[in-house]
């Protein structure tokens, strides 16, 4: 049996109230700084209207 490696992939994504699907991704754990840079990606498209962010218990949305 062969293993994969240890290759990483993080995802974040949002939807818009129209159901456009925003996603982001990179090969490393995401930091705050990269959270703050796509949530103020989506406040740059949709900052006049109400957003709801469903969190999960990930440590990343405590920072």
């Amino acid at each position: 049996m062969e293993q994969a490696g240890r290759a990483h992939l993080s995802l974040i994504a949002a939807m818009a109230p129209n159901g456009r699907i925003y996603v982001a991704g990179q090969d490393q754990p995401f930091t705050s700084e990269d959270i703050v840079w796509f949530l103020n990606k989506l406040c740059g498209r949709y900052g006049k209207r109400d957003m709801l962010l469903i969190w999960d218990g990930a440590a990343i949305h405590c920072s």
